[in-house]
Parts: structure tokens; C-alpha cells; sequence
């Protein structure tokens, strides 16, 4: 059967003895784009590339709506490779911004860091944690003002979510700094937004949110699951689209893509299968609530790469990063700080 890709345009061809029910859906080859195949089409000749596409154009319609992230940080974004930026240059712009330059010294001075000596600006902030972490830090910060302030229509609990999230992000720089899988502040903010595509659907379809909540608590299933049920897609998908939007790294909107899926990911698949294990076992722990009580099994595939990284990982490595987690929460005002 060749099949064309109504979302790239590319065409490839599909074995037909492998459609095993009436519907399945298979993905791209070539962009990943998620396609729906009827088997009835499938048996009677006809080019499939049929995937109801209102729900999320709706959607993409909508994140063209949403506020963008300050020209800030699109600023700093645009310094990452380069390799003659100086920290006078990118404390600069940082400054340049009263709010986020409060918001980052307020961070860089919070228990999260433990440093017993004050941090007053931000060049020197720059110095002692280097460019990155202040970079991720104002990241984190922009993302948390955006969505704040929005009101909440939904029954979906922003504040376990959040608190959710912040355990993700934590667990998985520990497993990063353990593994030595790559860098740790990147990880973190990756997996601090690694839901910001939930936060999407409640602000601005807290309908759809709530049947979407409704559904995974009555059938006892996941999010994920009842998203697939109920929209015909997942918060990854809204959260890669909108971390595109922004103009994030790759390295950041690739675990958000795929940490429900990590053994689709063609790119950074350690830092996916981090992000995925950390929220497996943010969930294991209880540790805020994403939006269902499913606890997933860790995939094989991930836990095959983590354990090639770390061989003595087990399931009391598993407890102690519950534990980790749960006194960062407890003793860090990281949060109380990113959210004030």
C-alpha cells in the first residue's frame, strides 16, 4: 500500500498484512507525523492519508493565540552557539529586564543552589554558575510568568501539576549528574516543561480537559490513553508545537515530543529516556499529579540505555531519588520562587 503523508507530502509504501485491526494508526517516516489507516480503505485501493485534522489545527490556531516568550529570551537563545558572546553581552540582556533579572537573582540565591554567599548581579551570577544555568533559570522563569496568571476554568489541580513537574525536573538532573548523560540544566528545564502541553489544553480547552480527566479516572487509564481517546492527540504533541513556536532547542522539545514514547525519538535518546524514567518515578513516589493515577511501567527501552549509563541502577536507586526528590521539594523554595 503506499500511503501519502498529508502533513509532509511524502509518500511510502506500507505493508497491508500488518493493518491487524479496522483502525491503527502508523507514523512517518519521515516527520513522525501521526497518520490514521482504515483497513476498509486499505482493502479497497484508496491512498490513505486520512487523519481527522480539525481537533489540531484547532489547537495550532490556538497556541498562535498564546503570548510568546520575552524577546528576552529569544535573545539569549540566539547566544547559545556563540562562541564570541561575553558575559558582559548576555548579562546585559538579561538586565535589560527588570522582572526577569529579579526573578533569575531571586533563583540563583534560593536553596535550590545553597550558596551561603549572596549573589547581587547578574554577570557574577554568570560567573559562579556559568551561562547555561542562568540561562535555563530565565527559561524556567519566562514559562512560569506566561501561564500564572491565567484563570483556571478546568477541574485540572495547576498546583500538584506544577509540584509534579519540579519533581520531574529534579529527579532528572540527578539521574543526569549520575549518568553523566549530558548537561543537567538543560535536562532540568527539559523536564520541567516536559507537560507544558497539559497547561495548553487546560487554559485554553478546560472543556475538552475536563472530559479528558473525566475519561481517565472513569476507565482508570492514563492521560496519555484518554487524550488518544477522547482529542485524537496529546499534550507532547501540543507541547512540541508550542516549544517550536518559541524557538526552543531541540534538546529541550525532543523529550517534551517524546517521553510518553521514548523509542520513537531519533534524537537524544538518553536525554528522552531520562526525562521519561524521572517521571515514571515522580509518579511512583506521589509526588504532585499529572493528571491521573496510572502508574506506567518504566519502557524497556529506556531502561536499557539508563542501565548502560549506570549499571548499579535498581530499584533502591529508584527510592532514592523518590526521597531526593521529595527533601528538594520540602527544603528548596525553587517553586515558591519560579512561581511568585
Amino acid at each position: 500500500m503506499l500511503i501519502k503523508c498529508d502533513k509532509c507530502g511524502k509518500s511510502f509504501s506500507f505493508n497491508d498484512s500488518l493493518i491487524k485491526s479496522s483502525i491503527m494508526q502508523i507514523y512517518c517516516p519521515y516527520c513522525n507525523n501521526k497518520i490514521t489507516i482504515n483497513k476498509e480503505d486499505s482493502e479497497n485501493g484508496v491512498p490513505i492519508a486520512q487523519i481527522p485534522k480539525e481537533q489540531l489545527d484547532n489547537i495550532i490556531s490556538k497556541i498562535d493565540d498564546l503570548p510568546t516568550l520575552p524577546v528576552v529570551i529569544q535573545r539569549i537563545l540566539q547566544l547559545i552557539n556563540d562562541p564570541k558572546a561575553t558575559v558582559k553581552q548576555i548579562g546585559s540582556i538579561i538586565t535589560s529586564d527588570q522582572s526577569l533579572t529579579a526573578k533569575t537573582l531571586k533563583l540563583v540565591n534560593s536553596a535550590f543552589y545553597g550558596f551561603q554567599k549572596k549573589i547581587t548581579t547578574v554577570d557574577q551570577a554568570i560567573v559562579i554558575i556559568g551561562f547555561n544555568a542562568v540561562k535555563n533559570l530565565a527559561i524556567s522563569a519566562s514559562v512560569f510568568d506566561i501561564f500564572k496568571n491565567v484563570s483556571q476554568r478546568s477541574s485540572f489541580d495547576r498546583s500538584s501539576f506544577w509540584t509534579h513537574c519540579a519533581a520531574v525536573a529534579f529527579i532528572a538532573k540527578q539521574i543526569c549528574e549520575d549518568t553523566r548523560a549530558g548537561n543537567s540544566g538543560e535536562i532540568f528545564v527539559s523536564a520541567l516543561l516536559h507537560d507544558i502541553g497539559k497547561i495548553v489544553l487546560d487554559v485554553y480547552f478546560p472543556e475538552l480537559m475536563n472530559k479528558i480527566l473525566y475519561n481517565a479516572n472513569y476507565k482508570q487509564i492514563s492521560f496519555f490513553q484518554s487524550e488518544e481517546e477522547i482529542a485524537g492527540f496529546t499534550h507532547t504533541e501540543v507541547g512540541f508545537l508550542l516549544s517550536r513556536r518559541w524557538n526552543l532547542p531541540d534538546n529541550l522539545y525532543i523529550p517534551i515530543r517524546y517521553h510518553h514514547t521514548p523509542q520513537k525519538t531519533i534524537k537524544y535518546p538518553n536525554i528522552v529516556s531520562i526525562v521519561h524514567t524521572s517521571n515514571i518515578i515522580a509518579k511512583a513516589g506521589k509526588i504532585g499529579y499529572d493528571g491521573d493515577s496510572i502508574l506506567p511501567k518504566i519502557s524497556t527501552y529506556s531502561w536499557n540505555i539508563l542501565k548502560q549509563l549506570k549499571p548499579d541502577l535498581s530499584l533502591e536507586t529508584i527510592k532514592l531519588y523518590i526521597g531526593m526528590a521529595k527533601q528538594n521539594l520540602e527544603e528548596s523554595n525553587f517553586l515558591e520562587v519560579a512561581i511568585s
